[in-house]
């Protein structure tokens, strides 16, 4: 459905981010001299990340770059290059026998007993709202998310395990800050703090806005459209709904990354204004990339389309243009203040990053302050806007606008 496209990104993203976190793990537990530390990282982490690293692709281009493998001392051996496609090959035949096992038993099943309602559904918790207030509200937040039950352990995996990975190396290091003998180091803290966010922060803005653009083409391809759009319901009450039910899909994501930032109030109580940049700086984002995502859905009819073309997007505003006036800003010898102001603000990982340096600096510069703010007001503007319009144009676009007029007509 909808879901698998962005599941997918994230696997991806959980694959790529897990090495430097093993490493970061590993090196963060070189300080304690506790045997079973000292077992666990030379006979369990070791072992682990050389293997990660040989089918790493990122840790492959980084030996093969030429100047970078040079100046660190690396030689690339094509032996390496041509283990880790081997190994891709035998992984994804290895899924692809998975997909084709799990896949024939639903189609066995179902054709086993034509016509009969299979009981695979979990009801929805009783503490929901009532599905007649809101219905279409109610829909797109809780109706999504009654699953198979043999599918709800699988789709719990990939969360626990980034978990796994994220948190290991933050407990380890605020571990390490507050036990005795260490000195509360707030700035390391907050520099793990900081790379974990931006990464993860700027990979679930492009995965709410790939999932928003899902939303009307999902309706398209399940031919319940047609059904949508013949209810009473207002296209204020179904973008809201929809804008809505997309960022509820991504709450806790986005209410991990905000309590990332909270722990170091351990250490020092400025984080508790970091944690307040990165809720607004996400709160922004995810909005912006949602009304993005909803308005190209809207204008086509395929979900595969409608992701690449929101993706693209969004990666256009986000960053192919800072890396244009980045080019542009250094041929013209622009200052730094100037700088600050042109590049940064349409820069996605540089306002989820800004709050937690900003909490290490005893004054940052105002013009890295102003293009902050800059960058907020212009990513809030743009989810406005164009929320707004997906609102005014929803029934010109999908066609019910004409649809009205016709039976105006004819009455």
């Amino acid at each position: 459905g909808r879901d698998a496209v962005p599941r997918a990104v994230a696997a991806v993203f959980l694959w790529i981010v897990a090495l430097p976190l093993a490493m970061l793990l590993n090196s963060l537990l070189q300080f304690s001299s506790t045997p079973a530390v000292e077992w666990l990282s030379q006979k369990v982490l070791a072992p682990l990340i050389q293997g990660m690293a040989a089918v790493h692709p990122l840790m492959m281009l980084l030996q093969s770059s030429g100047a970078v493998g040079a100046m660190l001392g690396v030689d690339l051996s094509w032996w390496s290059a041509v283990q880790m496609v081997l190994l891709h090959l035998a992984a994804a035949a290895a899924l692809l026998a998975l997909c084709v096992v799990m896949v024939r038993r639903v189609h066995l099943r179902a054709a086993s007993q034509p016509g009969v309602r299979q009981r695979t559904h979990a009801r929805a918790p009783s503490s929901r709202s009532p599905y007649e207030k809101r219905p279409m509200l109610w829909k797109e937040m809780f109706a999504a998310s009654v699953r198979k039950r043999g599918s709800k352990w699988a789709g719990r995996i990939g969360p626990a395990l980034l978990l796994l990975a994220i948190g290991l190396p933050l407990a380890t290091l605020l571990y390490n800050a507050l036990s005795a003998g260490w000195e509360a180091d707030y700035r390391s803290f907050m520099g793990v703090a900081t790379g974990i966010v931006t990464a993860c922060g700027s990979i679930l803005v492009l995965l709410i806005g790939s999932r928003a653009a899902g939303l009307v083409t999902y309706e398209h391809e399940r031919d319940t459209l047609v059904s949508l759009l013949s209810t009473p319901l207002e296209s204020a009450d179904i973008v809201g709904a929809k804008t809505w039910g997309n960022l509820y899909a991504y709450r806790w994501g986005l209410v991990g990354l905000v309590l990332i930032p909270l722990l170091g109030a351990f250490l020092d109580l400025s984080a508790l204004t970091a944690a307040v940049g990165v809720a607004a700086s996400l709160a922004v984002l995810s909005w912006a990339a949602t009304a993005v995502g909803l308005a190209i859905s809207m204008r086509m009819k395929s979900s595969i389309k409608a992701i690449g073309a929101t993706m693209l997007l969004m990666l256009s505003i986000g960053l192919f243009y800072s890396l244009l006036a980045l080019s542009f800003a250094g041929l013209t010898g622009a200052s730094d203040a100037d700088f600050a102001l042109f590049v940064f603000p349409p820069l996605a990982p540089y306002l989820i990053a800004f709050p937690l340096i900003a909490t290490t600096e005893s004054t940052p510069p105002g013009s890295f302050v102003a293009s902050y703010a800059l960058g907020l007001i212009f990513y809030a503007a743009l989810g406005f806007v164009v929320t707004v319009n997906n609102t005014q144009r929803f029934d010109r676009v999908t066609g019910r606008s004409g649809e009205r007029l016709a039976e105006g007509a004819s009455g």
